[in-house]
């Protein structure tokens, strides 16, 4: 035996165990309540009684923990059914929300959870009478950690327990938790669908179908609003970025463009100028950047404007360092995915190389494993190994712990895993080194690159079906069948409007497509003006305009192309 103060502590498992049983359920019920509303009156005390180091035994795990997180093992031990007075019930809860709280700020999900649902429990489904505004701090916290955990379908049933039972107002918070969910499982229709009547209940005006004329419009009428703040006026308007509510929103827009990117959907444009507008009217916070990204890239798009990009771009990043400096941290912000998932096509493509964006990912990946937000985890992961290999990085280097960490991606993500696959097979084809990559996949319907086209193509991932086209196309340019590397070629610029961000795909797309049409003129005899060679004159002016932009970049490719041409 042990004592810590008056309590006696067992230090045996095995004896706490047997005497634990021994005691008849009622009594042990009753015995447990007192403990456990004793521990709980002494909370305020518990720097005085300095109680640190004490085990106390619940018949189901004994811990290490506060006072308040051991009264709440001893009550919750005991069916909350069986606590009939509504004081006692709403204590008890308001006791696991504290306890819940204490393990976040821990980073504990997985308990934080257990002690969020053990107070909703306490509370029950008339909770939301007896005390909304608890019921609502508990409901958010287990959706927030749940989330945190991937635990898709607890997050879906806490939140919507709190829209049905809650005023529209107070469900933001996990409504853009929700759509960063259904973004994770690849529902980006319901995301949209979702998140534009979010937006129209707060009086946000979202066209349904865009014509490029209104694209247009927005467009300019959002850089010429921007062109009237100053740099410094910007960086003011981040400090003074402070209101939660006007936060939550971001992150709902900032949703919703993530699963715009991944459908090429047509409003895109027009959330992203949403979100400049509004933050340059409620402050601008470190998930506004992405909207400045996004709309720099469609500089290019629409207008071809690749000096007003970079101006754009400059603005983004200057943002996110402001942020950094402001929150003294050394890691890029990782409360949402938005702008990990879009450096993909994000504007940092035409003034950043592929090498650093590389190392900001994994910046990216390593802040959101201590955050718990393994959703941006895993996809910061996979996108810095493809930018390793799409951007020239040493392929041993790459090879050494490519298995790895595919099988640590796949443990997470499956939608992840699916993507990150393709860079070990193309990984595998270069180096001549493979092993079975489709093993990671708990699903004997995946078993090879088409069984994942079959399943892109019925789940309408365009995303996915886009990469699995231009992957081919790299792979069948490798081992010399420039035919099946033109077919998937001409299936990639189909399959996704969104392939004409300004992205590392279409770097890699417009550079091969050039290798390749010229390959073919020559293949097929090489005369006059056949409309390979002018498909291949088209990428390498494509690639001279770049180069003009960013000659560190782009230089190299575009006289490779250019040496083509003459051979040609």
């Amino acid at each position: 035996l042990d004592k810590a103060g008056g309590v006696i502590i067992f230090t045996h498992d095995l004896i706490q165990q047997e005497v634990y049983d021994g005691i008849p359920k009622d009594e042990r019920n009753t015995l447990q309540l007192n403990i456990g509303q004793f521990l709980g009156r002494l909370e305020p005390f518990a720097d005085l009684l300095q109680l640190d180091g004490p085990t106390l035994y619940t018949g189901r795990r004994s811990m290490t923990s506060s006072l308040i997180s051991l009264a709440c093992d001893q009550v919750n031990s005991v069916e909350s059914a069986l606590v009939i007075d509504e004081d006692q019930r709403r204590r008890f809860a308001e006791w696991n929300y504290i306890s819940g709280q204490n393990y976040v700020r821990q980073s504990n999900f997985g308990d934080a959870l257990h002690y969020f649902s053990k107070g909703i429990a306490f509370l029950g489904d008339g909770g939301w009478l007896i005390d909304n505004q608890l019921c609502i701090k508990l409901h958010e916290s287990a959706v927030s950690v749940s989330f945190a955990l991937g635990e898709t379908d607890c997050v879906f049933s806490y939140a919507e327990k709190m829209v049905v039972n809650s005023m529209f107002e107070d469900t933001l918070e996990v409504q853009q938790i929700v759509l960063r969910s259904m973004t994770q499982i690849g529902k980006h229709e319901d995301v949209i669908s979702r998140g534009t009547e979010i937006l129209r209940k707060l009086n946000f005006d979202v066209p349904n179908s865009p014509s490029r004329e209104m694209i247009q419009v927005a467009l300019k009428s959002t850089y010429t609003k921007t062109s009237t703040y100053t740099l410094d006026h910007i960086m003011d308007l981040c400090e003074k970025a402070a209101d939660r509510s006007s936060r939550i929103i971001i992150k709902i827009l900032n949703a919703i463009v993530v699963s715009c990117y991944s459908l090429g959907s047509p409003i895109l444009p027009s959330i992203a100028c949403t979100i400049i507008y509004y933050s340059l009217d409620h402050g601008i916070y470190s998930e506004s950047a992405i909207a400045w990204k996004t709309f720099g890239a469609f500089t290019i798009i629409i207008d071809g404007d690749y000096a007003a990009a970079q101006k754009v771009a400059k603005i983004a990043n200057a943002i996110t360092t402001k942020h950094q400096t402001m929150n003294k941290s050394k890691l890029l912000h990782v409360q949402n995915g938005a702008e990990v998932t879009l450096y993909l096509p994000s504007i940092d493509n035409w003034i950043t190389s592929p090498r650093a964006i590389a190392i900001k990912l994994l910046e990216h990946h390593h802040g959101a494993i201590k955050s718990g937000q393994l959703d941006i985890a895993m996809y910061s992961l996979r996108q810095s190994l493809r930018y390793k290999l799409l951007g020239g990085e040493s392929l041993s280097l790459i090879l050494s712990s490519a298995e790895d960490r595919l099988k640590l991606i796949a443990k997470h993500s499956m939608h992840s895993a699916k993507h990150a696959v393709l860079d070990n097979v193309l990984l595998g084809e270069l180096t001549g080194k493979s092993w079975d990559y489709f093993s990671v996949f708990n699903d004997s319907s995946i078993g090879n690159i088409k069984d994942l086209l079959v399943g892109a193509n019925s789940s309408s991932d365009n995303v996915l079906l886009h990469t699995i086209h231009l992957y081919n196309m790299m792979i069948a340019f490798w081992r010399g069948n420039y035919e099946a590397a033109e077919e998937s070629s001409s299936n990639a610029l189909k399959v996704q409007p969104a392939a004409r961000f300004p992205s590392l795909y279409l770097i890699c797309h417009i550079f091969f497509r050039g290798l390749l049409s010229f390959q073919q003129y020559r293949k097929n005899g090489g005369v006059g003006r056949d409309p390979r060679l002018v498909e291949g004159e088209k990428m390498m002016n494509v690639m001279k305009k770049w180069t003009l932009l960013c000659k560190d970049l782009f230089e190299n490719k575009w006289l490779l192309l250019k040496a083509e041409y003459f051979a040609s």
